[in-house]
């Protein structure tokens, strides 16, 4: 079959405005809020085509090799506190940073993201993708936490990623498999931004469902 000129250049644009349409956030979202990568991020094509869909291995930055490392020599006794998903333009991290400082749930000692953790090592993340780099932060993240009260916390959206998705891909696998947490509690968040516990889903055995078709 031949194509003409004139058929490509109509059918080119056609084909970026579908690939906008898949890679880039809904107009007003916050990126931050969405999930466990900064709004910085540049989310390219081959994110789709990485170790979270095809199953294999990750290249990773030197950075983010690094800040793995600094994670495992300086276990935190902080509630590790995760986030997925939105509620129109509402990102789960805003109420993932309320539900950290609030002592009486996660504990004594507070709790903690990832972003956090990133701030305190002193890395920089400029260059990081989202589906290796991030994505692998975000694990080791879940895999090397230490909390004292031995809880984890979720709080997430509405609307959740079925796909790209680090909570369901990386963070629970590595939390299930983590020793030192025993219990993952999570929390939706409703529409005016509060946070309501829905149920613990490591200890009880019920396991994660979110972000699952």
């Amino acid at each position: 079959m031949r194509f003409s000129a004139s058929l490509f250049f109509t059918v080119l644009p056609i084909l970026s405005s579908v690939l906008v349409s898949v890679h880039a956030a809904p107009a007003g979202v916050d990126l931050d809020g969405i999930e466990c990568y900064p709004s910085s991020t540049q989310l390219k094509r081959r994110d789709f085509h990485d170790d979270l869909l095809e199953g294999r291995g990750p290249v990773l930055k030197a950075t983010t090799l690094a800040f793995i490392t600094w994670l495992k020599k300086n276990p935190s006794n902080m509630a590790p506190v995760f986030w997925t998903g939105k509620n129109g333009r509402r990102g789960a991290k805003g109420a993932a940073d309320v539900l950290k400082n609030n002592k009486a749930i996660v504990g004594p000692a507070g709790g903690h993201t990832v972003f956090d953790a990133v701030a305190k090592s002193g890395i920089k993340t400029a260059d990081w993708t989202i589906g290796e780099d991030w994505s692998e932060a975000c694990g080791a993240f879940a895999a090397t936490a230490q909390p004292g009260e031995k809880k984890a916390f979720l709080v997430y959206g509405k609307e959740v990623a079925p796909v790209l998705n680090i909570w369901k891909n990386k963070e629970w696998p590595n939390l299930e498999g983590n020793p030192h947490v025993e219990d993952v509690e999570t929390y939706l968040m409703e529409d005016d931004g509060k946070v309501e516990f829905q149920q613990e889903i490591k200890r009880s055995k019920r396991g994660n469902t979110i972000g699952k078709k």
